[in-house]
């Protein structure tokens, strides 16, 4: 029951690092439960020693934290203020973290110029990128996890639904979507080659073409020309390969999609609260995503100035 308050991908991750813990506190014939803090000192030294990273070295204090609450014991990190400096002197000496690019609509546009959409598995890249940053998704909303293609989770064609100017994207699971619920995402048509409905539309023809036996309730929304499920790793590789084509710079993946929308809504002056409900965020960590480009900002303090000298 309690596992079931957390995600599923974040009970995976917990459990593989509490095997790691408890991997640790055998070798060194240290008590898992309840933790001291010299154990949780020495616990990340030798994380760090390994070579995990401060991110990494934090997820595994959370899945720690995790195993003590769910067994009945209380929190280990509470009143750990030697532990507390070690990680902030640990993040301190660790290598600047190379942002994540953004991936907005006018990159997506310039990768309209590159691509041929009466080839197959062009329109099908085209309709993802469209699909994942006005949907602003996730890639395991887009594409199906490593365990492998399941209809009740994972996108199919039965999941669009087409109305006037507009389509509907049922996702039967997400991070945020604890309960599994379901969330639907309202996405409208637009004038401008950058639309995921008319991207949607001419990838679904074209498949129709291709595949007229593949069965909508049981297959995936997204097919390669292979027939098979598109997988995380095919369309990561593309996406970064063509971000770097059109000038995209830093570090592409596919979040670089949901970072990308969340950065050209802030431009176009959505408020945050827009934002973060068109992004299905639950808090207001969103604002870590929004990238403030020079000319922004320049156009930022020019305004400032104006204001400042009109008074």
């Amino acid at each position: 029951m309690m596992l079931a308050g957390t995600a599923k991908t974040t009970n995976k991750s917990y459990a593989s690092q509490q095997r790691c813990y408890l991997d640790f506190c055998n070798d060194n014939a240290v008590a898992p439960i309840p933790a001291t803090e010299e154990a949780l000192l020495r616990y990340v030294m030798f994380l760090h020693s390994s070579g995990r990273k401060t991110g990494t070295i934090n997820g595994h204090m959370s899945a720690v934290r995790h195993f003590h609450l769910i067994n009945g014991s209380s929190d280990p990190l509470i009143n750990t203020p030697r532990l507390t400096l070690v990680k902030r002197g640990l993040a301190k000496l660790a290598p600047p973290v190379e942002l994540r690019a953004a991936v907005t609509n006018l990159h997506i546009g310039a990768f309209f110029e590159h691509l041929v959409l009466t080839n197959y598995d062009d329109a099908l890249f085209y309709a993802m990128c469209c699909l994942g940053f006005f949907g602003f998704m996730r890639i395991s909303e887009l594409t199906h996890p490593d365990s492998g293609f399941n209809p009740a989770e994972c996108l199919t064609s039965l999941d669009i639904s087409w109305q006037a100017e507009k389509i509907l994207v049922l996702l039967r699971q997400s991070k945020s979507d604890i309960r599994r619920d379901g969330v639907t995402i309202s996405i409208g048509s637009n004038s401008t080659p950058v639309c995921a409905v008319k991207a949607l539309q001419h990838y679904l023809n074209l498949r129709q073409a291709l595949f007229p036996n593949l069965c909508a309730k049981s297959s995936p929304l997204f097919v390669g020309g292979d027939g098979l499920p598109v997988v995380k790793s095919a369309f990561s590789l593309r996406l970064a390969n063509l971000a770097a084509e059109v000038g995209v710079e830093g570090t592409v993946t596919p979040h670089s999609l949901r970072i990308g929308a969340a950065t050209a809504a802030w431009r176009a002056g959505f408020t945050d609260s827009q934002i973060q409900s068109m992004g299905r965020w639950k808090s207001r960590a969103f604002m870590r995503y929004i990238r403030i480009y020079s000319d922004t900002m320049s156009a930022l303090n020019a305004t400032l100035g104006n204001q400042l000298f009109s008074v």
